[in-house]
């Protein structure tokens, strides 16, 4: 289906006049009250934009992940949280940071991801924190955001 807007002004000054299914009235309304406005728009109603962000996250929600932000302590307890926000956490990170600290003051590892539940995001973000205590790159790493792959997530 189409709607039609009639609009008005520029940059700042920009605005919707009205907004219509009916072309026919659009013009009759342009007609009555004189030709004073931009040209009509004319768009498809639901059509999503050629868009790489939407269309990467469409096909990961399609496929069952959900976005992750896992804070996990050196010896690794953790918290995750389901980020319902997603526009902004399309590309997978992780960082040693002392942001989120609990009372201990001690550093976090914090590890922004896509996983099918939360027990797979917290084992990912375990497997990081192994895989950062093994090459003992803990205190090196702090306040150094990493990036990693879709095969760090050893699979699907």
């Amino acid at each position: 289906m189409k709607i039609y807007l009639l609009t008005e002004g520029s940059y700042s000054d920009y605005r919707v006049v009205g907004a219509y299914t009916d072309k026919e009235k659009l013009e009759e309304f342009i007609y009555i009250y004189g030709d004073m406005y931009n040209p009509i728009e004319e768009y498809e109603l639901d059509d999503y934009p050629d868009n790489p962000t939407y269309n990467m996250l469409k096909k990961l929600l399609d496929k069952g992940y959900n976005c992750y932000y896992v804070v996990m302590e050196k010896n690794g307890n953790s918290i995750c949280n389901l980020i319902k926000e997603r526009r902004n956490y399309f590309k997978l990170r992780y960082e040693i940071t002392d942001y989120g600290k609990y009372n201990s003051g001690d550093v976090r590892l914090i590890v922004e991801l896509w996983a099918k539940s939360e027990e797979q995001a917290v084992k990912v973000s375990n497997e990081i924190r192994t895989r950062i205590l093994a090459e003992n790159k803990w205190d090196r790493m702090f306040n150094a955001p990493q990036s990693f792959t879709e095969e760090d997530l050893n699979g699907d």
